[in-house]
């Protein structure tokens, strides 16, 4: 087992050193002291340049990590994870002394905690510049996915001069050794030519599990850190669709994008060999390839109108399904499925239209680009035949052209279809690029939970949700007191959550200030809970539920929370316990029961300032009674949106 060490000793230093960073050495180790915690020194690095979280991999995900990294111990402190060979661990700890473990052996030192230092996409720019960025940190991968195809390709040029050989000497000659050697050459070509694909694929394979896990990452973390006026106001047609651009789009960089430079690079290696051998049929199987690429991109414009289009009624079609398949419950209910379903059933067979009209367009560009292609391969071998019968041209210089020419219009039409793609898939690129252009809400770091509650005030705040939108607040003014109580009680459409929302600093009010605990809310969110009337539980246990809800509060914590509000009474009737599953939004509990649950996760987060709207209004009067005690005797400040009048009070 290795021995104790820190972060910001060897083991830290060496992973700067190897990543470029030495000279952040000394404020780093001042930053996070001798001992830190997986979150202090994830966030440390992160403001250093790192994508860094803390992550419990188990033994079996040690195997996945990106080397180097470090591993924090059982008994405290951290080592490094240098490199992986053979199911073996290279490791420094202490003093720089190196050690190699197993697998088991390894997890069995560790305290489970490891992070995790996979590239992931840039904070700032578009689709393709956060892709560059993110291409950028995976260079090394990149290179070798790279050099193979290159070794590939020259590989590739070796068989036509062979062939050349084979039939303008070999043969007529009767060199028997001459014959082997060139078949011996083709025979190790072959081999070498199999053996650069494999490691080839082993690297693609490798580079793109990076490119996927950095590239959906980071998406998702940019989505939820956009802010919530953002969030409020877009279909998630819209998300999914930028999912889905996102998606092709990382898929075109590693393989495709790649694979057309070096088509490219390829294709004029191989129209300088033609033209050495033959110039004027080079010059025609040139006019004969861009022909049929001309064919592809005309296609092509075509296919980026039903594109586009699709990509618009796609947005809807999919918002509407998934409103179709989560409120199937209400709309049975409410005896109108058949008309949700019917509007569901027009947007999608609009859908199937437009895609059939793109599908159409591209059999026909393909018809058309093959028949043109075969009349050339007809024209260009009735042509070298007639001359070989004449005497005029050597049959191996003829067949050697023939393979440069089928290698020279694959690759040539490799690099067209690969510019086609990109043009087809553009609104669907250009709708992930919208999002990812979304400025980030500038949120402080998390820090520790503060439980004590904080004085709230808000003086002259005036909001609405657009510039030609009505006034929701105007002029709204409250101040409540640290561990005050304060109820919002007015008639529907008063603004009572818009203002909840504009206290929480989810919304930015257009006139007003608002302070919470001497601050502004956007930096005391650590210390706000808002609970919406309505939410959504999450996939996974009951237990997981309320540990998402509660931003990942400790286990302890949840139970205690569920005793104080009687959810853990609740709880012990089910017969799984909180280890019950819950569908996606918690759909097989009733509304009280997810506020309940709910209202138990925000307890649980101990955090000072709760911002409840109608918390109690799903409740039977039992239930809602004993909250309402709860929610008066604890230590929070609460402010809590119902009916009637506005009135305050301090305990």
């Amino acid at each position: 087992m290795p021995e104790r060490g820190f972060a910001g000793d060897e083991a830290l230093a060496c992973l700067l050193r190897l990543r470029g960073r030495e000279a952040d050495r000394d404020a780093l180790r001042a930053e996070v002291g001798a001992d830190p915690s997986p979150e202090t020194l994830a966030e440390a690095l992160g403001r250093r340049g790192f994508h860094a979280r803390p992550v419990l991999p188990g033994p079996g995900g040690l195997a996945v990590l990106d080397l180097p990294t470090l591993a924090r111990l059982r008994e405290g402190g951290w080592i490094l994870l240098r490199a992986r060979k053979g199911g073996r661990y290279l490791l420094l700890g202490p003093g720089g002394r190196t050690a190699r473990l197993d697998r088991d052996s390894l997890a069995g030192s560790l305290d489970g905690t490891v992070l995790d230092l996979t590239p992931g996409l840039p904070g700032r720019g578009g689709l393709w510049r956060r892709l560059g960025g993110l291409l950028a940190r995976n260079r090394n991968a990149l290179a070798l996915v790279a050099g193979c195809a290159l070794l590939l390709q020259a590989l590739g040029l070796v068989t036509p001069a062979l062939t050349r050989v084979v039939l303008n000497r070999a043969l007529p000659d009767g060199a028997g050794g001459l014959l082997l050697l060139a078949s011996a050459g083709s025979l190790l070509g072959a081999i070498f030519h199999a053996w650069i694909g494999y490691v080839r694929g082993r690297a693609l394979l490798h580079f793109s599990q990076r490119m996927d896990l950095g590239a959906e990452r980071g998406f998702l973390e940019h989505v939820l850190s956009l802010p919530y006026a953002d969030l409020r106001t877009r279909a998630l047609g819209e998300w999914l669709q930028a999912a889905g651009g996102l998606s092709a789009a990382k898929d075109l960089l590693p393989e495709k994008t790649l694979g057309a430079v070096l088509d490219g690079c390829l294709a004029l290696v191989l129209l300088g060999a033609m033209a050495l051998l033959l110039p004027g049929p080079a010059a025609a199987v040139l006019g004969g390839s861009l022909a049929v690429a001309a064919i592809a991109l005309a296609a092509g414009r075509i296919e980026v109108a039903y594109q586009a289009r699709q990509v618009a009624l796609g947005a809807r079609e999919q918002s509407l399904l998934a409103g179709l398949i989560h409120g199937a419950a209400t709309l049975k209910a409410c005896g109108a499925e058949g008309q949700a379903l019917s509007r569901w059933r027009a947007v999608f067979r609009k859908g199937l239209l437009l895609g059939l009209g793109r599908a159409r367009t591209g059999l026909w560009a393909e018809a058309a680009a093959a028949t043109l292609a075969r009349v050339q391969d007809v024209g260009l071998m009735a042509w070298g035949g007639l001359r070989v019968v004449r005497g005029e041209l050597d049959l191996g210089t003829f067949m050697a052209f023939l393979q440069l020419a089928t290698a020279f219009s694959g690759a040539f039409l490799g690099l067209a279809g690969t510019w086609l793609r990109l043009i087809v898939l553009a609104p669907q690129l250009q709708r992930a690029s919208a999002i990812l252009e979304i400025p980030r809400e500038e949120v402080p770091p998390p820090r520790v939970p503060d439980p004590s509650p904080a004085a709230v005030e808000a003086r002259d705040l005036w909001f609405r949700y657009g510039p030609g939108s009505p006034w929701i607040l105007q002029g709204a003014a409250l101040q409540v007191p640290a561990g005050g109580r304060l109820l919002l009680d007015g008639p529907s459409g008063w603004g009572k959550s818009t203002l909840l929302r504009v206290l929480a600093g989810l919304e930015t009010p257009s006139r007003g200030e608002i302070l919470v605990g001497g601050q502004p809310p956007s930096r005391m969110r650590d210390r706000i809970v808002y609970l919406p009337q309505s939410v959504q539980l999450y996939g996974g246990s009951l237990l997981d539920s309320l540990r998402a809800l509660s931003a990942g509060a400790a286990t302890p914590a949840i139970l205690r929370a569920a005793e104080a509000t009687g959810f853990e009474a609740f709880v012990a009737t089910l017969p799984l316990g909180w280890k019950t599953p819950l569908p996606q939004g918690g759909r097989s509990l009733s509304g009280g029961q997810r506020q309940w649950a709910a209202l138990t996760a925000a307890l649980a987060a101990g955090k000072g300032v709760l911002l409840l709207d109608e918390p109690l209004a799903n409740l039977d009067p039992v239930s809602a009674a004993a909250l309402g005690r709860v929610l008066a005797e604890g230590p929070w400040t609460v402010i809590t949106a119902e009916h009637g009048r506005t009135r305050s009070q301090t305990p």
